[in-house]
């Protein structure tokens, strides 16, 4: 049981680092004034962060019924 929370944990970490990663991108791509590439890496996070919140509340509903 307990190489698979690692397995999600890693899971997690790498979505919330695709996400920051995303948030970083927007944020460069605005100061760049470059809109297009800044809506679309502000999509692609906004997208990562609601499955990595959707993903980690199942997560933890799973573990907390083991």
């Amino acid at each position: 049981m307990g190489s698979l929370k690692v397995f999600h944990l890693v899971l997690i970490l790498a979505s919330a680092l695709l996400a920051l990663g995303c948030g970083f991108a927007g944020l460069w791509a605005y100061l760049s004034y470059r809109q297009e590439q800044a809506l679309e890496a502000a999509s692609l996070g906004f997208a990562a962060s609601v499955g990595l919140v959707i993903y980690a509340a199942h997560v933890y509903r799973l573990f907390r019924t083991l």
